[in-house]
C-alpha cells in the first residue's frame, strides 16, 4: 500500500500485479485529517477486506490454488496405486 498526502489528508491505495494488471487499481481510500480513530479502524478494514478479495481473485493467485490442487490430486492418485496390488 502507498500513502500520498493530499489538501486535507491522505490517500492510501494499493498495488498488486498478476498477470500485467494492477489488480487494486481501484481499491482506495481517503483519510481526511480530522478522521476519528474508529472510523481509521473501519475504513482500513473495509479496504483490507476488498483488496484481499482483489488479490484472491487474481490470475496468478488462481494459479497457485490450481497447482496446489494438481499436487494434492497427485499425490493422492499415488496413494492410490500403492494400495491396489499388482500396480
Amino acid at each position: 500500500m502507498t500513502r500520498k498526502a493530499i489538501d486535507g489528508g491522505w490517500l492510501t491505495d494499493g498495488h498488486f500485479t498478476s498477470a500485467g494488471e494492477n489488480v487494486l487499481a481501484g481499491s482506495y481510500a481517503i483519510f481526511p485529517v480530522d478522521m476519528a480513530d474508529r472510523e481509521i479502524r473501519e475504513t482500513v478494514a473495509v479496504l483490507v477486506s476488498e483488496m484481499e478479495q482483489k488479490v484472491a481473485g487474481a490470475y496468478s493467485v488462481r494459479l497457485l490454488g490450481i497447482a496446489e490442487n494438481n499436487a494434492q490430486n497427485t499425490l493422492a492418485a499415488e496413494r492410490n496405486r500403492e494400495e491396489v496390488p499388482g500396480i
